[in-house]
């Protein structure tokens, strides 16, 4: 039996309640500081060995074993535990000898995005009305300042929430950050310390990730790397978010040069051969309905029918998975990896789709016809390009993550241009060009059918493959809108789902909704309901895991509690994400941990009482009991859907080894390797050839 294949086994029985190892298979005890009981265990080739916890209680959602390399008298601690470099890593290597686990797909839980960019800087002063540019340039410089993003007064402390900025060579402000705090894609440590949080979303932007330096196309692996020293010191899981669209390096296209105007002729590496898209438009219209005064951004883009665009965003993947399976610690603490590169601002899947010209100011020009440019370019843009435009690009993360990590698609259900062909495009001002072309949900729509499908299980056009249900359960939607509940938004109804959902109370006597079983599709509320995204929510009912994201304005922790309400109520998401600064108040102002104070006490949901009130670690532990009960439903079937935090770890020693041979294993629980007090926080096993 395959690794993953054990640890399924594994978890169902456990879950079952009936242990599925004879009492002659090795166990190893698991305990609290970080140790492992016995130290050292010989086995015979092909044996199996059950890690469990040394008190008996199931693996918390921190508890895991993370292969490493052979320790030596030179190793820090920190560098057995991965949080810094220069320690026994040991890649990935064939499934029958990866033991790292569990493995973590379809996560849970409560996660917080990362900075788009450079990152937040926090600090505290005794004085209340301390501002950040007091504090942090106590000197006054003229050339830096510190913004106030957020100040919470818990005396006899004022945490402060700041943004650094610098004056460049033109004397504009411009994001910068200081040597330890604010660097790109960087969390504030309040946030990673934060036990009620169960991973970070590094969004990572490509420019970021990766430019020319005028001789070679360099990767920039600091920033990813920092984030996952910091997950493993805590046990916390990294989830990865690549953003293009805006952020999209220009070295990748076939008109970039490097040295303009200095040298003649384009000054460019082999790897620009992209051929540019250029675009303009813009997220949302204003309160009036009318474009911004600019109709949105210029853009310079790469066509989804573009071979050379593919193959770049593939190889950022296979890239991303190479760097990340050179550490098993890293490869283990990897949550889920996003669908990404038809982007617009964001990581969400859009493309600019507007046809305003002339803008409805009446000003020629301002606006573009992003329809037919997409239509008119050489790598045309259609449906079917996009369609497996997707499918490669998710078949891509599947293999280049070994089947190991789920893949997360973030919905814009109207996010791309209605284009059939260069005769046949859609115009927003009625008089689109030709007929047959899609409607304003239709490629969204596909694109999630196919996911659902499992159609990515090979590359190519998913209209000519057939359906793997079990890999399309690895294919997790998401929608990053959501809003506080409708009853908080002043209606007098729920959603019209929400009759679905079961009112459940947990162990600690505290409501909450749970997941609807039928597999069938309920009425729902629709786009202006304030309810959850109805195109997520169907993917759930149709037994796919999903989640949502808060909208940039859900900050405070009311308006978390209601939105948490409004997802549980009316949809079968298990995963939540929220903003940094969201995450940072909550700590500031209700605490962490079981003990922590309530969210809300005056929403529609809380002001029935005190069973309806709770904390962040109580909302937490319910989405994981969400996971639970989806996986005691289908994980029997489709081994993609079991929890991905389970009661312990099993794994099968099954590499071929000549009689007498020793094959050597080390490995580490991340989640208590950093706080061990012993001198060697980790287990060794060896295994001999028969």
């Amino acid at each position: 039996m395959s690794r993953i294949g054990w640890k399924h086994v594994a978890l169902l029985s456990l879950v079952a309640g009936v242990s599925p190892w004879a009492c002659s298979v090795p166990t190893i005890k698991v305990n609290l500081d970080g140790t492992f009981d016995p130290p050292t265990l010989d086995i015979n080739e092909g044996e199996a060995v059950l890690w469990v916890r040394e008190d008996g209680v199931p693996f918390s959602t921190t508890d895991a074993i993370a292969r490493i390399g052979e320790p030596g008298p030179a190793h820090t601690r920190e560098q057995l535990c991965g949080t810094v470099a220069g320690g026994p890593s040991e890649a990935e290597g064939a499934p029958e000898e990866n033991l790292s686990g569990p493995t973590r797909l379809g996560l849970s839980g409560i996660h917080v995005l990362g900075p788009q960019g450079y990152g937040y800087i926090e600090t505290s002063h005794p004085d209340p009305d301390a501002d950040c540019n007091t504090v942090l340039n106590p000197a006054n410089l003229p050339e830096v300042r510190y913004v106030d993003e957020r100040s919470e007064w818990r005396p006899p402390t004022n945490h402060l929430l700041c943004t650094k900025e610098v004056l460049d060579r033109h004397g504009e402000w411009v994001p910068a950050a200081d040597p330890t705090q604010g660097g790109i894609s960087q969390v504030v440590q309040s946030v990673w310390d934060n036990p009620d949080i169960d991973g970070v979303v590094l969004r990572i932007r490509w420019k970021d990730l990766q430019h020319y330096d005028g001789s070679s196309v360099v990767t920039d692996w600091g920033p990813v790397d920092q984030a996952f020293r910091e997950a493993l010191k805590r046990g916390k899981m990294v989830s990865i978010n690549i953003h293009a669209g805006e952020d999209t390096p220009p070295f990748i296209f076939n008109d970039y040069d490097h040295f303009p105007v200095i040298m003649p002729g384009l000054q460019q590496p082999p790897e620009s051969n992209v051929v540019p898209v250029l675009v303009k438009d813009f997220g949302s219209f204003r309160s009036n309905g009318s474009p911004p005064d600019t109709c949105g951004n210029e853009l310079k883009l790469g066509s989804p029918a573009d071979p050379n665009y593919v193959a770049k965003i593939e190889g950022l993947y296979e890239a991303l998975a190479t760097h990340l399976k050179a550490d098993a610690r890293f490869f283990q603490v990897l949550g889920y990896v996003k669908v990404s590169g038809l982007n617009l601002t964001t990581g969400e899947a859009r493309l600019p789709r507007r046809c305003l010209d002339p803008d409805a100011a009446g000003s020629p020009g301002a606006c573009l016809c992003n329809t037919q440019i997409w239509a008119d370019t050489t790598y045309g843009y259609t449906p079917d390009a996009l369609y497996t435009y997707y499918n490669d690009i998710e078949n891509t993360i599947l293999t280049a993550f070994n089947g190991e990590k789920s893949l997360h698609y973030m919905l814009i259900q109207d996010g791309f241009p209605r284009v059939l062909d260069p005769s046949n495009y859609f115009r927003d001002d009625g008089g689109s060009v030709g007929s047959g072309f899609p409607g304003s949900s239709e490629q969204t729509e596909a694109v999630l059918e196919f996911g659902r499908q499992g159609r990515f299980a090979q590359p190519g056009d998913p209209n000519t493959i057939g359906d793997d249900a079990a890999t399309g359960k690895l294919f997790v939607s998401q929608h990053s809108g959501l809003q506080v509940h409708p009853r908080d938004q002043g209606s007098a109804q729920d959603c019209l789902q929400s009759v679905v959902h079961p009112l459940l109370v947990d162990a600690n006597g505290k409501n909450y909704f749970g997941h609807d079983a039928s597999g069938l599709v309920p009425l729902m509320s629709g786009v202006g309901s304030g309810c959850p995204n109805s195109w997520a929510a169907e993917e759930g009912y149709l037994g796919q895991l999903i989640g949502y994201q808060t909208t940039n304005s859900t900050i405070e922790p009311g308006e978390l509690d209601s939105a948490l309400w409004n997802m549980t109520a009316a949809s079968n998401a298990m995963y939540f994400e929220l903003y940094e600064e969201a995450a940072w108040a909550v700590g500031h102002t209700r605490g962490t941990g079981p003990a922590a104070a309530v969210l809300d006490t005056e929403g529609y949901h809380p002001a029935q009482g005190a069973a309806w009130q709770k904390n962040l670690h109580e909302w937490g532990q319910q989405l994981h009991q969400r996971r639970k009960a989806i996986a005691l439903q289908q994980g029997a079937s489709f081994p993609n859907m079991t929890a991905p935090y389970p009661t312990s770890h099993a794994f099968q020693f099954t590499a071929p080894l000549a009689a007498g041979d020793v094959n050597e294993f080390w490995y580490i629980n991340p989640g208590r390797c950093t706080t061990s007090t012993s001198a060697a926080p980790y287990g060794h096993i060896r295994v001999i050839g028969n």
